[in-house]
């Protein structure tokens, strides 16, 4: 169904304009001879200026003034625009638009759409309203439940973290009586045994008190401020002194810029970085770490070392939770620090990764924002 009509200028718009919805057609509306809206009705309504303004303001109609102008004719026969979709979204019914115009005659134009698949425009937008607020209330509920989910997940950890350090407390205290009581007496299969046991027991500690970390770190809220990174790196290696001279470690700092985060956090991440470079030296040349910003590229921060380095295949699983690299020289690691790492940056807005660089050594780079 379609229908255009072209009406004197003293005609009687509104009772034209009822004339027209009564007939069936979805939405009616009367144009001035300079396209000034002079009255709408329907689903047109909704989608046309309100009276007195140009027509052309509309997103419908926006940029077709000169294609309309150019089709006038001597008659004042309708100009139809198939295609058009008044919704403006992917399934809107198809609505055609047709306008009779004739500006030398003083004639308003009226402006009509039809809905080809017999179904009202209103009814349409209705039930989009309607399936937008169901999927709005199911996104909503799925929201929740991860959340849910992922509290449960933290609570287990850190629950399970902090109950397994007792026992492993007991291990080592029971490893340590074994020793001073066997004394001299405890052969090398023995105290092999022994040796391994502690070390088991301490790898599970650490394993444990990075579990934790983790833990607290996901569910935690945090406050921002201002934190120049400098005394963030001195205090991250003032921590990590004993390990830094027992690797006879050469540490240079250079100037770091002042950020908005977190202080405990960012000490966290640069002593994770430098613990996993003391723990991944190459036992055969010096071990150098250098941390310095970019001041040509502002926001860049490297974390450069001279240890084993780290395999191209694996610059991106390194961040995952307990990964590890199978290269048969890692003495000692867990596989969270840079998990940990990783999750500071992002609560921080940050990025962190891998620089892919020719040399020895591993060089992380972290992106502010």
């Amino acid at each position: 169904m379609r229908a255009a009509v072209a009406l004197p200028a003293g005609a009687d718009l509104s009772r034209t304009l009822t004339h027209l919805l009564e007939a069936g057609l979805v939405g009616v509306a009367a144009l001035g001879p300079d396209g000034r809206v002079l009255a709408r009705t329907g689903s047109l309504s909704d989608w046309l200026p309100e009276p007195g303004r140009s027509a052309f303001d509309s997103p419908i109609l926006s940029g077709l003034e000169e294609d309309l102008r150019a089709q006038q004719r001597a008659a004042p026969e309708p100009i139809v625009l198939p295609g058009i979709r008044l919704a403006m979204v992917s399934g809107a019914p198809r609505c055609d638009i047709a306008i009779s115009w004739e500006v030398g005659r003083g004639e308003h134009a009226v402006l009509t759409t039809v809905d080809q698949v017999d179904r009202p425009i209103d009814h349409w937008v209705l039930q989009q309203r309607r399936e937008q607020r169901l999927l709005e209330e199911k996104i909503i509920a799925a929201s929740r439940e991860l959340e849910r989910m992922n509290r449960n997940l933290r609570d287990f950890a850190s629950v399970a973290a902090h109950d397994l350090r007792a026992p492993l407390r007991q291990i080592v205290a029971f490893t340590g009586i074994l020793r001073t009581t066997l004394g001299a007496e405890a052969g090398p299969v023995v105290r092999d045994s022994l040796d391994t046991i502690e070390g088991c027991a301490a790898r599970l500690n650490r394993m444990t008190t990075g579990l934790l970390d983790y833990a607290r770190l996901s569910a935690e809220s945090h406050t921002f401020e201002p934190v120049d990174l400098g005394r963030v790196v001195q205090d991250a290696t003032r921590n990590l002194d004993l390990d830094l001279r027992a690797a006879s470690a050469d540490l240079v700092v250079g100037p770091l810029p002042t950020v908005n985060g977190v202080p405990a956090l960012l000490t966290n991440l640069f002593q994770n970085l430098v613990a996993n470079s003391i723990r991944y030296r190459a036992p055969e040349r010096p071990l150098a770490i250098e941390i310095r910003a970019w001041p040509g590229e502002p926001g860049r921060i490297t974390v450069r070392d001279t240890g084993i380095g780290v395999p191209p295949a694996f610059h991106e699983a390194i961040f995952e939770t307990f990964a590890r690299v199978p290269n048969g020289r890692a003495p000692n690691g867990v596989g969270l620090g840079l998990s940990i790492c990783r999750r500071i940056a992002e609560l921080h807005g940050w990025r962190i990764g891998v620089v892919a660089e020719e040399g020895p050594g591993a060089c992380f780079r972290i992106d502010l924002g």
